[in-house]
């Protein structure tokens, strides 16, 4: 949840007055997802890990997966009965298995999205506004050096968004 998705989705939920879990592989990260509004913080990349960690909290209303691969299971795996599950990236794969009893059995759906619709926009723009949710932009970046900020990115040291000016 340290990347740019997920500390929006992490902001969102916290503005919208829900609960959150975020999971990071790094305290430092740990800490500042905490700052920001996560309820329940999981430092683990790990899928058991963080299978367990949520099984102690309670299962999710919502998943919102920008990983893909093996968390697109996990997710759907943890979700409540008729949960609902959110797809909009696939940084750690393009494929994922799922059991299909676990699906409809469980009442939960699947959700792909890239972006939102225009009232989507003018509600992120109104919350924005009021200060309920901040961008958090960790670097930015000259347009020449647009190479450093694709490779920052992969390291995964950031923490929210990289920023590419023209």
């Amino acid at each position: 949840a340290t990347g740019g998705v997920g500390v929006a989705g992490v902001q969102l939920v916290d503005a919208l007055g829900a609960r959150s879990i975020g999971t990071t592989t790094s305290s430092a990260k740990a800490d500042r997802l905490a700052d920001i509004g996560a309820d329940h913080v999981v430092e683990s990349g790990a899928t058991d890990e963080i299978r367990a960690a949520v099984d102690e909290i309670g299962e999710p209303d919502a998943v919102l997966n920008h990983l893909g691969g093996e968390y697109t299971e996990l997710g759907l795996e943890l979700l409540r009965q008729g949960g609902r599950m959110a797809v909009c990236g696939r940084t750690a794969g393009d494929r994922s298995t799922i059991e299909i009893p676990q699906l409809y059995l469980g009442h939960n759906q699947i959700i792909g999205s890239t972006m939102g619709t225009q009232p989507d926009l003018e509600t992120l723009v109104d919350l924005a506004a009021a200060g309920a949710i901040e961008p958090v932009v960790d670097d930015e970046y000259a347009l020449d050096e647009t190479g450093q900020a694709f490779a920052d990115m992969q390291c995964r040291d950031a923490f929210g968004k990289l920023v590419v000016q023209p």
